[in-house]
């Protein structure tokens, strides 16, 4: 029995793992790092719920008319120490320290000991610390759509729930849960990709050796000197050192732009689409400048995307803890950096041959065999970012 007849449009999203009423269904890491759905045979009464709940094997995914498009805003914390800590405008903690203060439930993703990326939950305004700052693997989900169901309708609490995923695992989660839910507020980004969790384990063992000393923090859109861009990557280790590097030149995220370790179904992503599924979507508000130079803040913009009744209740209730200003959405989304809302990544040429080099070479040596873009064009785009704040 297969669950999906087409495994390449697998997005890992862990919605048949968690219907599976034996058990049955265990995810397991392909030779590539991704996780894909392993059926135990012995187990399995092919009742086929796996199949019905795959959100990839349905007619047509669910999303609102793509006629007319979500409303937009332009968000900046007003706190600066959250703003400062946060990717872009701080509007994930925006909302999270809200269901917080409700007595809810924020689920996010977060480093675990190994610095591997899983989803948790939090139930503290201490505890939303680890969810912020992007972070550019596809985290575990694991038992938390059941645990999300658990607290949705825990006896006499009604408690609210903020889930933040990518588009695939909002959309896994809804059809795990396979009925909308009063107390749920779901909130995806505006997702580029997703790359290999063995790659990432690979620059975090590059790293610890080249050091000789284990990590001990990992900070990715760090904004050093209180600027938004540059981007830097900031890695302490235990001997007390620590190391700012600038994004274009930190060999995992300056590779991450050649597609070269993708999962594959992010190159034909069921989920790009200005309307989702979620009731917010959260970005970086890149092109701000131009678009509303009014909202612009060098510390850091992020935008809103509002895409239902219950998404626009929420935002109306936290909105007056930021600056917030509505902008034009088609524009927004007419700009070049909303590609990444709408298109599927172009895989690379060289993906299976460096796949097949994976196992064989040191992280360093495997980034510098396949990643085709010299240092003067590094030192170019860093120069855009310094002077002029282009991207």
């Amino acid at each position: 029995m297969t669950i999906i007849e087409n495994t390449n449009l697998c997005n890992g999203c862990h919605a048949c793992y968690s219907i599976c009423p034996d058990d049955a269904i265990a995810m397991k890491e392909n030779s590539e790092g991704f996780l894909f759905p392993n059926i135990n045979c012995g187990k399995c009464d092919e009742c086929g719920l796996c199949k019905k709940t795959c959100p990839m094997n349905k007619t047509q995914i669910e999303r609102t008319g793509e006629s007319k498009l979500p409303r937009t805003f332009a968000v900046t914390h007003k706190n600066e120490e959250i703003l400062l800590n946060s990717s872009s405008g701080g509007a994930f903690t925006l909302f999270a320290e809200q269901v917080i203060n409700e007595g809810g439930v924020v689920f996010g993703a977060r480093f675990n000991e190994n610095w591997e990326i899983i989803h948790d939950y939090a139930e503290t305004l201490e505890g939303l610390a680890a969810f912020r700052r992007s972070k550019y693997i596809q985290s575990r989900i694991g038992d938390v759509y059941k645990q999300v169901k658990n607290f949705l309708t825990e006896t006499n609490r009604n408690r609210k729930v903020l889930f933040v995923g990518s588009p695939c695992q909002i959309g896994g989660l809804k059809s795990y849960l396979q009925k909308d839910y009063e107390n749920l507020i779901c909130a995806d980004f505006i997702c580029a990709k997703m790359p290999s969790p063995k790659v990432w384990r690979k620059y975090i063992e590059y790293h610890e050796k080249k050091q000789g000393s284990k990590i001990t923090r990992i900070a990715q859109r760090v904004k050093k000197n209180h600027r938004w861009a540059p981007f830097y990557v900031l890695i302490s280790f235990a001997d007390g050192r620590q190391r700012y590097i600038l994004n274009n030149f930190d060999l995992f995220k300056g590779s991450w732009h050649d597609n070269l370790f993708l999962r594959k179904s992010c190159h034909n992503c069921g989920f790009k689409t200005a309307n989702r599924n979620s009731d917010i979507t959260f970005a970086d508000f890149w092109g701000i400048q131009d678009i509303a130079p009014e909202a612009y803040d060098s510390r850091g913009t992020s935008l809103v995307s509002v895409h239902s009744s219950e998404g626009q209740k929420f935002f109306d209730l936290v909105k007056y803890g930021a600056k917030f200003l509505e902008v034009n959405s088609e524009e927004t989304f007419r700009h070049h950096r909303r590609r990444n809302a709408l298109f599927s990544q172009t895989m690379s040429e060289r993906r299976t041959a460096f796949m097949e080099d994976i196992d064989r070479l040191p992280f360093d040596k495997l980034i510098k065999k396949y990643v085709k873009i010299s240092f003067i064009r590094k030192v170019y785009r860093n120069v855009k970012v310094v002077l002029f704040g282009i991207r």
